[in-house]
């Protein structure tokens, strides 16, 4: 029979346990650099959705308890951070009812798509600038508003909602039939990520990321210029390295089956050979990836800093 005194003392014990874990040297520091995945429709199109760094503490923390919340997988513990991104204070969730949840994630995100609303209304060049380099924007159906859906497609006409990289909207488009570009897509966010994590390592800001270990591609990653149409051709360069060494089959793979039969009359006809080489039908597909690298990539510097 379990005691009172016996129930204190495993809980005690389970809380040392956490405290270990969150004081302690945690786990190994791992290569800094992204392996090469071939994403599928969903996960390409999460790739280009991109968060500013410059947000507030816990704005993040907050809409992932709430939205762990409501799927029913909450956390069992949360943390807040200090504007310094310091995590100052640690305590056990309690977590709220699925429906409680999913209520209040629901209102937190009307109440951000009406200040939205009301930045266009008073200052409609800011959000053009923001609008046209991304490839999602908040509106709100209001069934009680005259023709609220009419109202919403005038409103992404009027924001020009991802006018400046219609090379992304065409690829987060992409389906897995047409291969070369979802590897373009693949190529670019390798290179980005792998690039991102190097450097806050070599940096020293991720103890948990180590160069030692990552591949000669990624370390040249830093030397990369900003992703544009007019370096286009240096991104593609380093990609190719980055592909041949990750993953030197990809011709191989099932789902280039299809266009391998192509590639080799496509071969034949554009070198001038008796026969297509292994070699050859390489080079025609990489000269497919290389021209969506080149759609890809947008035609002006919208990156902010260094890259």
């Amino acid at each position: 029979m379990t005691t009172k005194r016996h129930t204190i003392t495993i809980a005690k014990r389970k809380q040392k346990a956490w405290r270990d874990l969150l004081s302690g040297p945690g786990p190994k520091p791992r290569p800094a650099f992204c392996p090469f995945t071939l994403y599928d429709e969903d996960r390409g199109r999460w790739s280009f959705r991109g968060s500013p760094e410059d947000l507030g503490p816990n704005i993040y923390n907050e809409l992932d308890l709430l939205y762990r919340d409501a799927v029913g997988k909450p956390e069992r513990w949360t943390g807040y951070e200090n504007e310094k991104k310091k995590i100052i204070f640690r305590e056990k969730h309690t977590a709220r009812p699925s429906l409680d949840a999913t209520r209040a994630l629901i209102h937190l995100t009307l109440q951000a798509a009406r200040f939205v609303t009301e930045v266009y209304k008073q200052k409609p060049e800011l959000c053009i600038e923001v609008a046209r380099t991304l490839i999602e924007w908040p509106v709100i159906a209001d069934l009680t508003q005259h023709r609220w859906a009419r109202n919403a497609e005038r409103l992404l006409e009027a924001v020009k909602l991802g006018s400046a990289i219609p090379g992304f909207v065409e690829s987060a488009k992409a389906t897995m039939e047409d291969v070369p570009r979802q590897y373009a897509r693949a190529i670019y966010d390798t290179l980005f990520q792998s690039r991102w994590r190097y450097q806050e390592a070599a940096e020293g800001k991720n103890k948990y990321a180590t160069c030692e270990g990552c591949p000669s591609w990624a370390v040249e990653t830093l030397q990369l210029p900003k992703f544009t149409k007019q370096h286009a051709r240096e991104w593609y360069t380093l990609g190719r390295k980055m592909l041949l060494k990750e993953c030197p089959d990809f011709i191989d793979r099932k789902e280039w089956n299809e266009r391998v039969t192509w590639y080799k009359s496509r071969a034949l006809r554009n070198r001038k050979a008796s026969e297509a080489s292994r070699t050859a039908i390489i080079g025609e597909a990489f000269d497919d990836i290389r021209r969506e690298i080149r759609n890809l990539a947008p035609s002006e510097d919208l990156w902010k800093g260094k890259w």
